[in-house]
C-alpha cells in the first residue's frame, strides 16, 4: 500500500512516465473507488507541503505541476485554515486554557455546561464534515483528467492536419428528438484521444473560449472551460478534444455555454454503441 501512495504523489507531482500516467488516467475515469483513493492523496501531499516534509525537488515539482488551478489553490487554503485552527484549539487545551471561544460559538449546539474537550471534539467533527463534503464538491468539479485535457485543449488546433490522427467527430446541434441529428458511433473505432467538430452559429467569432459538458445517461462524465472556436468552410466550429475512454456505450449530450452570452448556446447528442 505504501508503494501504492507514493507512486500516486509522484503522479500528481507529475514525475512519472507517460505510460505510467496514462495507466492511472485511466483508472480515474473508470474507478470511482480509485478516484477517491486519488483524492485523499491529494490532501496527503498538501498536508506533507504544510507540514514542511516535502524535498526542495518535491516543494518545485507541487508548484509547477499540482498547484496549477484556481480550485487546488482553494484546497491548499482551506486544509491548511483547518490545520492552523486545529492546533490552537489542542494548543489553548494543553496550557489549561478553555476554548472559550469555542465554547461561545458552539456551545449551543453540543448542549449546556460540556466540558472544553467534548465542545472541542464537537467543533473537530464539524470541520471535519465540512472537509469531506468540500472534498465531494472538488471532485465533481474538476478532476486531474480533465485539468489535464483543460490544458490540451489550450493549444491551436486550427490546422486540421496536426489532428489527422484523432478519431473525428462532426456534429450539429439538435436534440434526441431529432432522428436525424442523432449520430452513432462505435466504441471499438475510436482512438484514445478523439476529435469533436461542433458546428456554431455562423454569428460565432472565431477564437472565442467556451464551457463544455459532456453528459452520458443523463450524468455528466466531462466539464472543460476554456475551448475554443476556429473558422471552416461554413462558418464557425467548436474543436474539442476528449478521452476515447470516456465514452463507453450509451446516449450523449454535450452542451457548450459561454461567459458573453446567457443560457446554453448549443446541444450536440450522439450514441456510443
Amino acid at each position: 500500500m505504501e508503494g501504492e501512495k507514493e507512486k500516486l504523489k509522484r503522479y500528481l507531482l507529475g514525475v512519472l512516465s507517460d505510460q505510467e500516467n496514462e495507466a492511472i488516467d485511466l483508472r480515474v475515469i473508470s474507478d470511482e473507488k480509485f478516484e477517491e483513493e486519488l483524492s485523499l492523496a491529494e490532501n496527503d501531499l498538501i498536508e506533507d507541503f504544510l507540514e514542511g516534509t516535502l524535498s526542495p525537488d518535491e516543494k518545485k515539482l507541487f508548484y509547477l505541476n499540482f498547484l496549477t488551478s484556481p480550485l487546488r489553490r482553494a484546497r491548499l487554503r482551506e486544509i491548511g485554515v483547518l490545520k492552523e485552527f486545529s492546533k490552537k484549539e489542542f494548543r489553548d487545551l494543553r496550557q489549561g486554557e478553555p476554548p472559550e471561544s469555542a465554547i461561545k460559538r458552539y456551545g449551543g449546539l453540543f448542549g449546556f455546561g460540556l466540558r472544553p474537550l467534548v465542545a472541542l471534539g464537537g467543533v473537530l467533527v464539524l470541520l471535519v464534515s465540512f472537509l469531506l463534503v468540500w472534498n465531494n464538491y472538488y471532485r465533481q468539479t474538476v478532476s486531474p483528467l480533465e485539468t489535464k485535457f483543460a490544458e490540451l485543449n489550450k493549444q491551436d488546433l486550427s490546422d486540421l492536419k496536426t489532428t489527422s490522427v484523432y478519431y473525428a467527430v462532426n456534429l450539429s446541434s439538435g436534440t434526441f428528438r431529432d432522428s436525424a441529428a442523432t449520430a452513432k458511433y462505435r466504441a471499438d473505432d475510436l482512438t484514445a484521444i478523439v476529435l469533436f467538430r461542433l458546428a456554431m452559429p455562423g454569428d460565432t467569432p472565431i477564437n472565442s473560449a467556451f464551457k463544455t459538458k459532456i453528459i452520458r445517461n443523463g450524468e455528466a462524465v466531462l466539464m472543460l472551460d476554456g475551448v475554443r472556436s476556429y473558422r471552416n468552410p461554413a462558418g464557425t466550429e467548436i474543436r474539442l478534444l476528449v478521452p476515447g475512454p470516456v465514452l463507453k456505450q450509451g446516449q450523449y449530450q454535450i452542451s457548450v455555454e459561454s461567459d458573453d452570452r446567457p443560457g446554453i448556446i448549443g446541444t450536440y447528442v450522439f450514441t456510443i454503441d
